[in-house]
């Protein structure tokens, strides 16, 4: 039987029904020509953007330049003590590989992470997706043989191109076919169509391969799907109803059966199928140990070695300077102080914006709803937009010399504290430390 596709049109051009007219007009001729063409034109170009873009040795989903651009931004900002969580004395790069801080950097670590290390590794789906590929194009080359063998063993027309008988029922049956279309339909369809098949194979399979986002090898493997079936998309959506009519009411005369038993499922006998697959997927497991070599560089590259370390340029040489805050040096250099410092500053932020509260007290004089909270007094810790934008734009040696503006030290103090010391993690030496 013939399917709704723009191959399977062009097997019924010139042939003629039982009255003697063509199945398809000279009109549907020109449109089966026209839609044939479309259909090369999509299914070649991505096929060769796919083997030219993914076959080059500069093909590397992760090659050096993408490297260097991670290892520059990891070296640069990623490790920055300007971009250090305080609370947690961590790098941003400690963060992004971690997963708790999200930019492009965490995108990339966080693809490359799941590739290697996901449950089941990126790998193992890429190979998954290379397979159902390969079975689907299996398919592609049965029909292609299928519908080619039943034309060449279909009775020689001697006079014309091609006949179909009418039956009663509206159905058509073609039983025979001219020497010059079996030639015609060889040289024209059914070669063609499998240069498609061998093009889309490889491109699809090197696509995939070169893959290594595991929800992109999903949607790059619906992408495939759908290229794969142009030519039924272009008939349902461009096919007129006179030609469509003819597609689906026409068969070929099977008149060599046991010719075409090998060619009941795949097209091949049971050997040549494993052959089929084992060459295939065995020939495209070359780019894959590129793709998953490159990750594993990559991933190292961005969140291997050493985190726990910032940088910060010399005020006088302008060379980096580093720092070292590993879980030794933390505690020999009372970092503790500075991590609840600063989430207690954090601690405020929140309060403020009424995401959480605390002491009652404390809680009106942060969101500045007490009653000692008025404007011009600076007891608060929120002042006027004019005195704000003042000492926001003050220097520090200047705002030292104005007591006002550290009147709400006892309010921050206060908070700190009291934070600090209920964490349990700061002793009265250290606040007192603080304090002075």
């Amino acid at each position: 039987e013939l399917t709704e596709s723009v191959w399977d049109m062009m097997v019924l051009i010139g042939l003629k029904n039982s009255s003697g007219a063509l199945l398809i007009s000279n009109a549907g001729m020109i449109e089966s020509t026209f839609l044939l063409l479309v259909n090369l034109a999509i299914q070649l170009y991505f096929s060769y953007w796919c083997i030219t873009a993914y076959l080059g040795s500069d093909s590397n989903p992760i090659g050096p330049e993408t490297r260097d651009g991670l290892m520059y931004h990891r070296l640069t900002d990623g490790q920055d003590w300007k971009y250090i969580d305080p609370r947690l004395m961590l790098t941003s790069m400690n963060r992004i590989c971690d997963g708790s801080e999200v930019n492009f950097l965490w995108d990339f670590a966080d693809q490359m992470s799941g590739y290697i290390s996901g449950d089941p590794r990126g790998d193992v789906i890429m190979y998954l997706a290379i397979l159902i590929w390969t079975l689907n194009m299996s398919s592609e080359y049965c029909r292609t043989f299928k519908l080619w063998f039943a034309c060449i063993s279909v009775r020689r027309d001697e006079v014309g191109g091609g006949h179909a008988r009418d039956f009663d029922d509206g159905r058509l049956i073609v039983d025979s076919l001219g020497l010059r279309h079996k030639i015609m339909l060889s040289l024209f369809v059914f070669l063609p169509r499998i240069a498609v098949c061998t093009f889309l194979l490889v491109g699809g399979a090197l696509f995939l391969a070169t893959t290594f986002a595991v929800g992109d090898l999903i949607l790059n493997s619906c992408a495939l799907e759908i290229i794969r079936n142009v030519d039924e998309i272009i008939y349902s959506a461009l096919a007129s109803a006179a030609v469509a009519d003819v597609i689906t009411t026409t068969t070929i005369l099977d008149s060599n059966s046991e010719r075409l038993k090998a060619c009941q499922s795949w097209g091949f006998p049971w050997f040549a199928r494993i052959a089929y697959i084992a060459v295939v997927v065995g020939s495209v497991s070359l780019r894959v140990s590129v793709t998953t070599d490159a990750v594993d560089l990559g991933y190292d590259d961005l969140c291997g070695q050493s985190l726990s370390w910032a940088h910060a340029d010399n005020p006088v040489s302008g060379t980096p300077i580093f720092t070292d805050f590993g879980t030794g040096e933390i505690e020999n250099n009372r970092a503790d102080e500075i991590k609840c410092f600063h989430r207690a500053k954090y601690h405020m932020m929140h309060i403020r914006s009424g995401l959480e509260a605390s002491d009652a007290n404390l809680t009106a004089l942060i969101q500045n709803t007490s009653s000692v909270c008025s404007d011009g007094n600076f007891q608060c810790s929120e002042l006027s937009l004019e005195d704000f934008k003042a000492l926001s734009d003050l220097p520090e040696a200047q705002a030292l010399k104005n007591p006002k503006w550290c009147t709400d030290q006892n309010l921050a103090f206060k908070f700190i504290r009291q934070n600090c010391s209920a964490e349990g993690r700061v002793t009265g030496e250290m606040l007192q430390s603080m304090e002075d």
